[in-house]
Parts: C-alpha cells; structure tokens; sequence
C-alpha cells in the first residue's frame, strides 16, 4: 500500500535562513528549528503553534552553541547521527570554537550544498556545532563514535584522532581525505571504521584504532557529488546517495558490494530501521519515501513537496507519523518558513 501525508501546518518562524537547522526531539515530541540566535519548538500534536525556546547562558559561543535549552542539547547530543554523537556541553568546556564565527553565513551552500572550503574554523579547535549541522563537516567539530569511545575531528580534507584527559583534548593521529573535498561521513556502528563521500562522488572507508588510522579503500566511484551515507542493519549494509543515485551496499569482512539501485536526486536522507523506510530529501522535488527490501528500493508514496521551493532540511518523528521540512530561500532576505505533514494511509511489508 502506498503512503501518503497530508499537511498539518506551514508556519513563518522569526529565523535566519542562512542559519536555519532542525531537528526531531523525541523526549518532548516536538520538532525543533533554530538559527544562531533563537529556536522554537513546534509540537507534533499542534505544530502550527511554535513557541519560542529560552536558550539560557552559554549558548553565544562555539563549539557548544545552539540556542536551546540544556536539556534539549543533552538530548540533541545523545542522538545517533549516523553511527556518531556530538559531545556533551561539559566536554567542551575549555575548548576553543575561535575563528568559526562569521563565516559561511552568507546564505550559500546550506546543508548539503557542498561547502566544503567555505567557513572553516582554524586548525586545533573543537570546532562550531550550530555551523556544522548547517553546512557540513568542515568545521571540524568533535564527535563521538561510541561504539570504540573514539572522539574524531572530520573534515573536507583531514581526519584527526583524539585523546580526551582531564587537561583536554591531545591528537594522536591524522590522515588526509582521499579523493576530493568530503561533503558527508558515517560511523560502523561496531566497527572502528569511518566511510566518507565527496564532491565528485568517490566514497571511502577510513579504518582506524587507539593509536591512529590505518587502511583506507575505495568503496565505489559515482562521478556526481555524494549527498549522506549510512550505515544499517548493525553495519551489515551502507546506503549511500547523491546526485543522480540511491544505492545499498552489503558490508562483510571489510569489502563493500553494491546490491540495489534506483536512480534519484538525494541531497540528504532519513533512515527509519523499524519501517526500513527512507526518508529522502530531493530538493526542488520535494521529499520522497522509498522502502528497502529483498528486491531492492520501492517507492512508497506521492512525493511530499514545499510548494515551489526547494526543501532545505527535513526531520522525521519517531514513528514516522510527521514530517517537517525546512524551506530553502529562494532569495535573500527571506523568511523561514516550516512545514509539517502527518502521515495517512497503511504499511505494507518490504517485499
């Protein structure tokens, strides 16, 4: 059976475009969008009423700078962002987010768009959260990979290893990217292994350990710039996208081999296990819903579209049951505008 939405509310929030980001909190059930100052949360059960968010103190500063309540950024911290966490606000207490602030605002290459040499915080610092959700990993931000307890710094174009102690944060090791500037990472969620894809659309796997990062290997050659990738099935499988393709990979005794293809736009995607559905942002041409079975991707669902603009960023309730989406600007100045759409219809089983 197909599924279809229907929409629920679209809503102008007094935010930044240029810095708008958003994300799904599953502790209040509410979708939460903000920009370098403010934020709101829009409940799933109302999201046509957002109520403003008090940030508190401590929030101006990078790394650790969302403007949202402390609670909520544990939460947002705590969250799996494809096989990595962001760090908890007490982790980053004496680290330095210098030299991120004032770049990459300008309303270009918002999430997704492949920013990769736009904006970047100065070498040695643990980088800006805000600005990395929004333009991608070039800041250098540190994370988390919890499955080994490895913190890593990820960007364009290095990969550095970190030892965390009570004096702070000491590299133990650095390699450099392959291929071109990396637009998007995934963690193995067992594996001390971290995959990557680029601008040209080359994707890799960069194995690592406690004292620094060992082999790299190529994982496939698209020739178009990479959108997301992540790995699933507890690591058995890598999905990977991008400009012009949607592909799933089998994972076994460190080789990747391709399995399923389906021609799509993908400039980002959400992977819901339980549905084994994706959830896939395709820009002017809205969001799209796949499933993933034996045979391959299905599509599931008229696609769910902003009118005509392009989606910027989306977030996907716990259940599947709602659906925000960022509008991407057309022009600058612009509002943020929202859009949220409640799910209709019933499941059917992957074939």
């Amino acid at each position: 059976m197909r599924m279809n939405f229907r929409l629920a509310a679209s809503v102008v929030l007094d935010l930044d475009p240029r810095l708008q980001w958003l994300w799904y909190s599953g502790r209040t059930d509410s979708f939460v969008a903000g920009d370098e100052t403010r934020s709101f949360s829009l409940p799933v059960s109302d999201p046509a009423r957002p109520a403003p968010l008090d940030a508190g103190p401590g929030t101006a500063r990078p790394p650790c700078n969302l403007p949202v309540p402390a609670a909520l950024y544990e939460e947002f911290a705590a969250q799996d962002r494809r096989g990595l966490r962001f760090l908890p606000a007490a982790a980053y207490e004496g680290t330095s987010g210098e030299g991120t602030s004032g770049e990459g605002t300008s309303g270009e290459g918002t999430s997704g768009e492949g920013t990769a040499g736009e904006g970047t915080s100065g070498e040695g610092t643990a980088g800006d959260v805000l600005r990395t959700i929004v333009f991608g990993p070039n800041y250098g931000t540190y994370v988390l990979h919890p499955a080994s307890g490895a913190v890593l710094s990820l960007r364009a174009g290095s990969l550095q290893l970190l030892q965390q102690s009570p004096e702070g944060f000491t590299p133990v090791g650095q390699a450099r990217t392959r291929g071109r500037a990396a637009l998007a990472f995934a963690a193995h969620p067992e594996e001390p292994l971290i995959a990557y894809g680029d601008n040209y659309g080359g994707f890799f796997a960069q194995e690592f350990s406690a004292g620094g990062f060992g082999k790299t290997r190529q994982i496939d050659a698209r020739g178009h710039k990479a959108g997301a990738l992540e790995f699933i099935d507890s690591g058995r499988g890598l999905l990977i996208g991008g400009t012009g393709y949607l592909s799933a990979y089998a994972y076994e005794s460190g080789k990747f081999s391709k399995r399923h293809e389906v021609s799509a736009a993908v400039r980002d995607f959400a992977w819901v296990p339980h549905e084994r559905a994706l959830v896939v942002n395709q820009g002017m041409h809205g969001v799209s819903l796949y499933r993933l079975g034996e045979t391959g991707f299905t599509p599931w669902g008229a696609a769910v579209t902003c009118g005509a603009a392009a989606v910027d960023t989306l977030a996907v309730s716990r259940d599947l049951g709602a659906i925000a989406m960022l509008e991407k600007p057309r022009q600058w100045p612009a509002p943020a505008r929202i859009h949220v759409v409640f799910r209709t219809g019933e499941l059917a089983p992957p074939r």
